[in-house]
């Protein structure tokens, strides 16, 4: 196998697999990675169509209505760590919640050897990255950033669940500086919100730069920053200069999508270039949790994908 069948075997997913036309896969709304903000509702005949050609999806369909009757209308999901997650009014959401994190990507994490300080989850949603992280770390502090009210809510509501009492939850987004932003809210779903470009439907919320916020709260060292903003993390590490530059954090962990890089014309290989400059090494995650070297070629044609950078120092743990 090549370093870029590897790539493309091990890619982070959080999609249920695909249905054989594109045309349904848009109305169930199963691709909304590559369908931003635009979700068409199934009609009876659609759904009766997508059972008759996959019945696992009855099935699935059937947990998901059952376990919104026992939520409040809002269905549960169990991930790594018997961590369980709420907050999911829809089906597609709830299916791709499911592989948030992929087999190959919790093998990574379990095995990682963190050095002393917080963890900063940018992108919280509605927690379920925090939450893992705090069954494998249970002493560390976990700072997790979701700006949109309604998801906020979610993301609380999970925490108490869990009982993750070291996870700190902040309403707030984090941009390259601090103040206000736009934020762009998908009522479809969650998981694609994002900074505004200036379309859509878009709401006020308050911004910290990284830098900014550890000087407040008093963090002083960043084991790992994990960063999952819908195509902004260079904005997110342009806020986070002093922290790079200093050696205070150890290991990044971001997401790649390049498809959004083309729909927001933004370079999907400039925040790795970003923190190349800054004196990181960046890998991609192979099978089994291996870290291999970076293949930028294999990365553009990825659909989605999540990276690791790394400090010189902390690279020697890693390999």
């Amino acid at each position: 196998m090549t370093q870029a069948d590897g790539l493309q075997q091990n890619k982070r997913t959080r999609k249920p697999r695909a249905l054989p036309w594109a045309g349904m896969n848009r109305a169930f709304g199963l691709n909304g990675k590559t369908n931003w903000g635009k979700v068409v509702r199934m009609s009876p005949l659609q759904k009766l169509l997508l059972v008759v050609h996959h019945p696992h999806h009855l099935l699935g369909f059937t947990r998901f209505q059952l376990s919104r009757l026992t939520h409040r209308g809002r269905a549960q999901v169990r991930l790594q760590g018997r961590v369980r997650v709420g907050g999911y009014r829809r089906y597609s959401e709830w299916q791709g919640a499911k592989e948030t994190i992929s087999p190959a990507e919790y093998a990574f994490l379990r095995r990682l050897c963190l050095r002393e300080g917080d963890i900063l989850d940018v992108g919280g949603n509605v927690g379920a990255f925090s939450l893992v992280l705090s069954t494998l770390h249970a002493a560390r502090r976990i700072h997790c950033f979701e700006p949109v009210p309604e998801t906020f809510t979610c993301l609380r509501e999970n925490l108490h669940i869990n009982g993750a009492r070291h996870v700190v939850p902040v309403q707030a987004a984090v941009a390259g500086a601090s103040g206000e932003v736009g934020f762009l809210v998908f009522p479809e779903s969650s998981a694609i919100c994002r900074l505004a470009d200036g379309h859509g439907e878009s709401i006020r919320v308050p911004a910290w730069s990284l830098d900014d916020y550890c000087q407040a709260h008093h963090v002083e060292k960043v084991a790992l920053l994990k960063v999952d903003v819908e195509g902004y993390e260079e904005d997110v590490f342009n806020g986070a200069a002093r922290l790079l530059s200093s050696g205070m954090l150890a290991c990044v962990y971001y997401e790649v999508c390049p498809e959004l890089g083309r729909i927001l014309s933004r370079d999907v290989l400039a925040p790795t270039r970003l923190l190349e400059r800054h004196g990181y090494r960046v890998f991609h995650i192979g099978a089994h949790g291996a870290l291999a070297d970076l293949n930028e070629a294999a990365v553009r044609a990825a659909k989605l994908i999540n990276l690791v950078a790394a400090t010189p120092e902390f690279c020697k743990s890693l390999l």
